[in-house]
Formats: structure tokens, C-alpha cells, sequence
């Protein structure tokens, strides 16, 4: 099946928002220059963030559901 245009671009966006909030523009900033400069997801995160893609979608779970 095909994944929906509309949940795909909330989930971007509450991702991004995440982002901004726990690391700021430059975290964030710092997280697209490694992509871009052709770095996977998973050694982006660990470049602008200090810890595993895995460890970061948690916390973006948690985030999620807070209240």
C-alpha cells in the first residue's frame, strides 16, 4: 500500500518540531549539513545529536505523547 501524503507530512513536521525544541536551530542545522553532505540518517544523528537514530526516535515517541 501506499504510505498517506498527509501522515507522512505530519510525522516530518512533529519530527522537525522535536528537533527544534530539544536542539535548536543549530542541532538542527547541524543534522541537515550531514545529510546533505551524504552522511546516513543514523551517522547524522549521531554527528548532530550524540546519540543513535534509535535512541532519538524514542525520544520523539515520549515527546510525542506528552500531554
Amino acid at each position: 500500500g501506499v504510505y498517506p501524503k498527509e501522515l507522512a507530512e505530519a510525522e516530518a513536521g512533529a519530527f522537525v518540531a522535536f528537533l527544534l525544541e530539544k536542539f535548536g536551530v543549530a542541532g538542527l542545522r547541524k543534522f541537515w549539513e550531514s545529510l546533505y553532505e551524504g552522511a546516513s540518517i543514523f551517522r547524522a544523528s549521531e554527528l548532530a545529536f550524540s546519540r543513535s537514530f534509535y535512541v532519538l526516535e524514542e525520544e520523539l515517541k515520549s515527546w510525542v505523547k506528552q500531554p
